[in-house]
């Protein structure tokens, strides 16, 4: 039997999703989200030297690229979620 989060993520995310299964004893699940591109776009990469975390700064260690792109890979989100998730503690996300 699956479980409602299952059932939950599989109604919002269709086939995107990728697994849903247990690893090292946490409940997992991977999503493919794919970006469609129409023409041309421009994306700005801020490199913070100092990993600060601050979208308008004036510091001077940081570094700002801009490029464009006409295709971009399935963003992939695996979402790991602790054996206390949802009474202790939030899920762990990751972006690749």
């Amino acid at each position: 039997m699956r479980s409602i989060m299952a059932l939950v993520v599989e109604s919002i995310y269709g086939e995107n999703i990728v697994s849903l299964e247990r690893w090292k004893g946490l409940r997992c699940l991977q999503i493919h989200i794919h970006v469609d591109v129409l023409g041309e776009i421009a994306i700005t990469a801020n490199l913070n030297f100092l990993n600060q975390l601050e979208t308008v700064s004036s510091n001077l260690d940081e570094f700002l690229y801009t490029f464009k792109v006409q295709y971009i890979p399935p963003i992939v989100m695996t979402c790991l979620l602790p054996k206390s998730y949802p009474s202790d503690q939030p899920p762990i996300f990751t972006l690749c």
